[in-house]
Order: structure tokens, then sequence, then C-alpha cells
């Protein structure tokens, strides 16, 4: 029998589909970046909602897809005394 694609999950399942700790996915909503719907008390992120938001994240450390890197300093010389 085919199984349904979820077309929202709960806080709980999309935390755990995308590795992400519950206070992360709240700061994520609070400043805008991951967008959510109330079913009652139910808090829910469509499935597009999750996949615009995990688009939205940079690539690599910290940087955007694209970008080339600004050349690395090298470190300060470590003085001898």
């Amino acid at each position: 029998m085919d199984q349904i694609a979820p077309q929202a999950y709960d806080m709980r399942s999309f935390c755990t589909a995308y590795g992400i700790s519950r206070s992360f996915a709240y700061v994520e909503i609070k400043a805008g970046r991951l967008k959510t719907r109330k079913a009652g008390r139910r808090t829910l992120i469509s499935r597009q909602a999750a996949d615009d938001w995990l688009n939205s994240l940079n690539c690599g450390v910290g940087q955007a897809p694209g970008k080339p890197r600004p050349p690395s300093s090298p470190p300060p010389a470590k003085t001898l005394r």
C-alpha cells in the first residue's frame, strides 16, 4: 500500500526531520524565516515552508552560494620571549 507524504509537519516532526532543536525552530519562526500555521493549539509547518526555509540557509561555513570567499589573512605571528 502506498504511503501518503505529509503535507505539513507538526513541530516535533519538523525538528526531527531537519535535525534541529525546538528552541532553534522557534528562533527561526520569530525571525520570520520559517512560516507556520496554527490548527487549534498545534503549530504546523507546511512542506513548502520547510523547503523554502531549508533553501534559504547559507551553504557551507557562513557562505552564501555563488559568492567567492574573501582571502584569509595569515594568523598573527607568535612572539618568543
